[in-house]
């Protein structure tokens, strides 16, 4: 019996949220038509294959076509809707992948980049800011794991304007975000358990110090993680 509540809630729950994206899409009025008010269309029988047929019913209804696939075609007909998705909405490579962040980051750099001269140091806008913010959220750092990463992101740069790197140091996109997208930008990543590696390495960015050099890198994370333990991301720029 409470497996049957919990289906039946599952189901309502999802007919709840088709009704609300329908009227986002449109005000309506809308129709609701199960499979059996629909006269032509193929029945599913006791399988997984619930997206595929829905895709199906969306293609042939939009096309005014007579359902002409059957149960036993959905091995094929996945296959196919995979081909047509790729070939419309193409995966970049990694290599692709890696080149664009690169661009991005070297983009946005031009507008909050540290650079940090050989043996001189100072400040910059973005550090200082950084060091103010984290002493501005009292209430980020209370043991939660997402907490302790923005926590400690802010309050590294105050370190980093100590020391007198040869290469340049790309300061995380965060520094610059108010408390709302910073918070967001956290929580996201928290979602990414169980994503791909790629999408992963994309949600962490903002959260990134990339160094040009790579003994500047090793430098900070012997500092950083090593000694201190802190949760940071970083990265250098491999030639």
């Amino acid at each position: 019996m409470e497996r049957h509540i919990s289906i039946l809630i599952n189901v309502t729950s999802a007919y709840s949220l088709h009704r609300h994206i329908a009227h986002s899409l449109s005000p309506g009025p809308w129709r609701e038509l199960g499979v059996n008010d629909v006269q032509g269309l193929t029945k599913q029988g006791c399988s997984n294959n619930c997206g595929v047929f829905v895709l199906m019913y969306t293609l042939y209804i939009v096309m005014g076509a007579n359902c002409d696939f059957r149960e036993e075609n959905m091995l094929q007909i996945r296959r196919w809707w995979c081909l047509v998705l790729l070939q419309n909405f193409p995966m970049p490579s990694k290599e692709t992948r890696l080149q664009e962040r690169k661009r991005r980051r070297k983009q946005k750099g031009k507008q909050d980049l540290e650079v940090v001269p050989p043996k001189s140091i100072r400040l910059s806008e973005s550090v200082s800011e950084a060091s103010a913010k984290a002493e501005s959220l009292p209430e980020v750092g209370t043991g939660n794991g997402e907490d302790s990463l923005l926590m400690d992101t802010l309050t590294v740069p105050r370190w980093c304007g100590t020391r007198s790197f040869k290469g340049k140091l790309y300061l995380p996109q965060v520094i610059t975000m108010n408390k709302e997208d910073s918070l967001r930008a956290v929580e996201m990543l928290r979602m990414c358990d169980g994503l791909d590696e790629e999408y992963k390495e994309d949600l962490s960015e903002p959260f990134m110090f990339m160094f040009s050099l790579q003994a500047d890198y090793e430098e900070f994370c012997k500092e950083m993680m090593d000694k201190r333990q802190l949760q940071v991301f970083s990265g250098f720029e491999m030639r």
